[in-house]
């Protein structure tokens, strides 16, 4: 990934597959992410596709934000919060997948990637005016390998899917 913008149009070609490539390691905690360099990417071997299979965990009410998963990984500090907000919401339109920042049941801080119906892209219209905002989303919580995925519903469902949480006592 380049500045604001996602790897997409770089990495379609190469999905399911085994690949070499060149980036720069961001992490936060335990969760990591690889900055791209550009042109690096080359396929492993044969073409055989490597497609893992997500296994659903449940559907649960999740509290916590939507935050671009480049900064918040590591590229800015904060990468996250209402003093992040502006440039969290061009990462996002730029392309750079979004993440739910919440925690674990045991309180641990918790990321999970932030998809649409059958792991596809969420509509940017879907999220970007409720990033950085504290909310409870709806959906369902699948792995793939040391990643989790929060599959939610998007543009009719928003209002259900993606709403602001009870007020805490004050």
């Amino acid at each position: 990934m380049n500045g604001k913008h996602g790897a997409d149009s770089q990495v379609d070609a190469y999905v399911g597959k085994r690949v070499r490539l060149r980036g720069r390691l961001i992490y936060r905690d335990d969760q990591k992410m690889i900055t791209l360099s550009g042109g690096s990417i080359s396929a492993l071997g044969d073409a055989q596709e490597n497609q893992a299979v997500p296994k659903n965990l449940g559907e649960f009410d999740l509290v916590g934000e939507i935050v671009d998963s480049k900064c918040y990984f590591g590229n800015m500090n904060p990468g996250n919060g209402k003093v992040h907000r502006d440039c969290a919401v061009r990462c996002m339109s730029g392309g750079i997948p979004p993440v739910f920042a919440t925690n674990d049941f045991h309180g641990s801080p918790a990321v999970l990637q932030l998809t649409g119906p059958n792991q596809k892209p969420l509509p940017k219209e879907a999220f970007l005016d409720r990033v950085a905002q504290p909310m409870r989303i709806h959906g369902r919580v699948m792995p793939i390998g040391n990643t989790l995925l929060l599959e939610t519903e998007s543009s009719a469902s928003a209002s259900r899917s993606f709403r602001h949480p009870p007020e805490q006592g004050r």
